[in-house]
């Protein structure tokens, strides 16, 4: 699953059976699961989130930071929902995806 990270000065991170690379460096997140970077991953506006799987969460992040205080709105579901995301901001999806 991809993920994406923000690290400040003085930060640091370990990783296990994963890779890490720059953003400058990154490949587009073509697909709808996952984390995605609104604006570069996918654009601005109104999307249908489906469940795929047992419950389904969808959390809108300010940042990547991974501080508690950076999540927007998130959600628990069953069945599909909409969701409206703006430039900068960040989506992360377990067990859903974005009906494109």
């Amino acid at each position: 699953m991809n993920r994406y990270v923000q690290l400040l000065e003085g930060q640091y991170i370990q990783i296990k059976d994963s890779k890490m690379i720059s953003i400058e460096s990154a490949p587009l997140i073509t697909g709808n699961t996952g984390m995605l970077k609104v604006g570069r991953d996918i654009m601005p506006g109104e999307y249908k989130i489906v469940q795929d799987g047992s419950l389904a969460y969808v959390e809108i992040l300010k940042d990547s930071s991974g501080y508690f205080s950076s999540i927007v709105t998130n959600d628990s579901f069953e069945g599909e929902m909409y969701i409206t995301i703006q430039d900068g901001q960040y989506v992360k999806l377990l067990n859903a995806y974005i009906n494109r």
